[in-house]
């Protein structure tokens, strides 16, 4: 090619110059050009010209087509919800003399701090930085001196912008154009509280919310209301009104407008509406005595105090008086009977409420209680079942009652709220458990999630806390003789007799009482499947337990009984009749063993021991023993004597400290020495049970309260699936009866329907207490405690809930 020239005028003589050379001439008029409109505020001008001169490659591609850009991989715009950042580089090497712009420019997200740095090479520096034409994300912004892209980005989105660079004085420029894809918050976790959450202001007046944000650096956030005015830092005006209106206050956060929390503010006339009606909290008053002086103290919360108290109708006995400032019920009474009688509480904006009372006065020297229990029905009329009074539904703790036809006081000691498993007392369904530690202020109420949950008892007001806020075990438990505050578990799989002192400020740590699995006692490779414990002596010397090393109660491993004393340990082997033992204690085979059963012995479903700790009695397995029914065994600890009753050792027993006694199934108990099972003694003659006496299906009998003479009565819930046709005595009633002459005290009903599918509340499991004030146990309380499932309704049989109720034994 021959290069062309182009022929210009200068002056008087003709100059020719190169095409080339003229390209060179234009593209600095028009940088001097760009800078001048630049510099005036006109954008979007290049500085420079297309060219071929491949010296001068133009490094503003950035100033091609949209659709050019979408479809080249350098010049891509990632959409908001991208996750590879947005890589922004030039096409080749710029031209020496000329800036060439250029930045990695990663994905952005609400809320999160942002930083990036614009890079340039070329020209000379210091560089000046701007935005040339669109716009930087909300919230974000360039540095003019170093090029810094940083800030908070706080609106998602995808945002297209031109970088400008100059190098001013000079004449170098670059420009290129980029785009920052922002993606929404992805913080799961940011979330708003405003507090107050309820507020009742007066017309017109001010109240300051205030917002806590969670989950996010960025903190801030916006308000808003549906009425009056908010300001931007929470402070809310309320509206002048007539008449009680609400408005709701919101707070929203900045970094996500999805997450937001609101107060409501209920706008009063001209002040604040007044608290509601008073209440009165008291539900039962406990019993006086005629001659002794009487107290009980009445409370009321809500309305307006002060209060003034009053009987409302019906009278108190003559000598008694309510004080009309403090609710105190007081005297002294010369009468004895029950009084009936309605309070009122008014508080000071004359608001009033009502509660029935009756105030039961026993006789002067009436020797209430234990032993005698003189102020309780030892007759046999009939006491049909009534409906169960209200103590609520799946929540009742606390409310107790006058039971309608024995006058007791029982209350209702657990829910729905307070375990959301069926409660009941003992953990083996046996009315032989000891709850109660020694003074009746601490119990172990058992639930059918398999845990005992320590409660702390009042025995004045029969209201209960739980220990520690809550605590719980797995243990069988049984409490001390002689400590309050000591109690001994031992775990249905467990090897040991645990030692739990509840007499400090936080959960005990266990220690070791008795364990049998330890060399010349169970052993110490013994696997446990199950255990039944045997129990403590009242001299907390020697504990004893029933034990399986394969399946459960009665099961084929279900064949050891072992007893630790300060002398050793003895086991006893109930297939073999042998016993092994370790310090001074014998062993050998049981003599006579061979007569006593079949030739494989038997498996064990229970065992218990005496009060004394001198005998542990045997119940074997009826299906593993063809000569054991109707039977059960008493092995003298400390020997190899066992013996065998066969005279009418059927139905459940309880343990003194040397006798043994059992229901029989007909009504009429046994007592026996344990020394010699085979000659008992009726303990309620057939000249107690008056014809038409039908002897109630089943009992379950309790001796905690047991003297060494064994005297005390023994004390037990009844239980028949029907009431008999005449309607007769003891049936489902909660009783105590003397071993010494049969009277029998009659103490409450048990309000179960006799058919739950929960043992326990089907039978009315239940305890005595040490000091035989008290007897507590389980019931479904004729299925108006609501559903296991948390339904106020249920059907009996199938899902009804059961609870542990108290009744005090006067």
């Amino acid at each position: 090619m021959f290069p062309l020239y182009i022929r210009v005028c200068v002056g008087t003589s003709p100059k020719y110059l190169t095409l080339a050379r003229l390209n060179v001439i234009l593209v600095r008029a028009l940088l001097i050009l760009s800078i001048i409109l630049t510099g005036c505020g006109v954008s979007g001008v290049s500085a420079y010209a297309g060219t071929s001169n491949t010296t001068r490659t133009n490094t503003r591609e950035s100033r091609s087509s949209t659709k050019q850009e979408r479809s080249t991989g350098n010049r891509k715009i990632l959409p908001a919800t991208g996750q590879e950042p947005a890589v922004i580089t030039s096409p080749g090497p710029s031209s020496p003399g000329h800036i060439k712009v250029q930045a990695i420019l990663p994905l952005a997200k609400v809320g999160n701090a942002y930083n990036v740095v614009v890079s340039v090479s070329g020209g000379a520096s210091p560089y000046q930085f701007s935005i040339l034409w669109g716009a930087l994300p909300p919230g974000l912004t360039i540095n003019p001196a170093t090029g810094t892209i940083s800030g908070t980005p706080l609106t998602p989105g995808t945002y297209a912008f031109a970088v400008l660079a100059t190098d001013l004085p000079l004449g170098d420029r670059g420009d290129r154009r980029m785009s920052i894809s922002v993606a929404p918050a992805t913080v799961p976790g940011i979330t708003v509280q405003v507090s107050p959450a309820n507020s009742i202001i007066a017309s017109g007046s001010a109240k300051q919310f205030g917002a806590t944000v969670v989950g996010t650096s960025n903190v801030a956030v916006n308000w808003s209301a549906t009425g009056g005015t908010v300001s931007n830092t929470g402070l809310f005006t309320a509206p002048a009104v007539s008449t009680t209106s609400t408005a709701i206050v919101t707070a929203t956060s900045v970094a996500l407008s999805s997450s937001s929390a609101s107060a409501t503010v209920t706008i009063a006339p001209s002040a604040p509406p007044p608290p509601p009606a008073p209440t009165i909290t008291t539900t039962t008053i406990p019993d006086a005595t005629a001659g002794v002086s009487y107290q009980a103290a009445l409370a009321a919360t809500g309305g307006t105090p002060p209060y003034q108290w009053s009987i409302a109708s019906g009278s108190l006995p003559s000598g008694m008086q309510l004080s009309s400032t403090t609710g105190v019920l007081s005297g002294l009474t010369s009468v004895s009977g029950s009084f009936s009688f309605n309070v009122q509480v008014s508080d000071a904006a004359g608001q009033s409420a009502q509660q029935s009372f009756s105030l039961v006065v026993l006789s002067s020297g009436s020797n209430c209680g234990p032993p005698t229990y003189n102020c309780s029905r030892t007759d046999l009329a009939p006491a049909p079942t009534p409906a169960p009074p209200n103590v609520g539904n799946l929540t009742g703790v606390g409310t107790c009652f006058n039971d309608p036809d024995f006058g007791s006081r029982v209350c209702r000691i657990t829910d729905a709220a307070f375990s959301s498993h069926t409660n009941v007392i003992g953990m083996g369904g046996s009315g032989d458990t000891n709850p109660f530690n020694v003074d009746s202020t601490k119990i172990a109420l058992g639930n059918t999630g398999g845990n005992q949950i320590m409660v702390n008892f009042n025995p004045t007001t029969m209201a209960v806390s739980k220990m520690y806020g809550g605590w719980s075990i797995s243990d069988n438990v049984t409490w001390s003789h002689n400590n309050k505050d000591v109690f001994y578990g031992i775990k249905q799989t467990g090897g040991a007799y645990l030692r739990y002192d509840t007499s400090g400020p936080s959960i005990p740590t266990p220690t070791v009482a008795a364990d049998f699995k330890v060399a010349g006692c169970l052993g110490t490779g013994f696997t446990v499947t199950w255990t039944t414990a045997g129990g403590v002596s009242n001299d907390e010397t020697i504990f004893s337990a029933g034990f399986s090393n394969n399946g459960g109660q009665g099961a084929v491993g279900a064949l050891y009984v072992a007893a630790i004393t300060p002398n050793g340990c003895q086991v006893l082997d109930t297939s073999t009749g042998v016993i092994t033992s370790s310090g001074n204690l014998p062993s050998g085979i049981v003599p006579n063993w061979a007569t006593l059963t079949d030739a494989n012995g038997f498996t064990i479903h229970n065992v218990k021991m005496a009060k004394s700790g001198s005998f542990l009695s045997i119940t074997p397995t009826l299906s593993s023993c063809a000569p054991c029914a109707n039977t059960t065994f008493m092995w003298q600890i400390g020997t190899t004597n066992v013996f065998k009753s066969t005279v009418n050792m059927g139905g459940h027993f309880t343990e003194g400290y040397n006798h043994w006694i059992n229901n029989n199934v007909n009504g009429n108990f046994k007592s026996r020495l344990y020394s010699s099972p085979s000659s008992p003694t009726t303990v309620i003659s057939s000249t107690l049970v008056p014809t038409g006496i039908v002897p109630v299906l089943d009992t379950h009998l309790g001796w905690n309260n047991v003297d060494v003479n064994d005297t005390n009565p023994f004390c037990f819930t009844s239980y028949s699936t029907n009431n008999p046709v005449p309607r007769v005595a003891w049936y489902n009633e909660v009783m105590c009866t003397s071993p010494v002459n049969g009277t029998t005290w009659r103490f409450a009903h048990t309000f179960t329907t006799a058919r739950s599918h929960r043992f326990n509340d089907k039978v009315a499991i239940g305890a005595i207490s040490q000091d035989g004030r008290f007897y507590a146990w389980s019931s479904d309380w004729m299925g108006t405690l609501g559903s296991e499932s948390g339904a106020s309704t249920c059907t009996v049989g199938v899902d009804c809930r059961g609870d542990v109720f108290v009744v005090e034994l006067q």
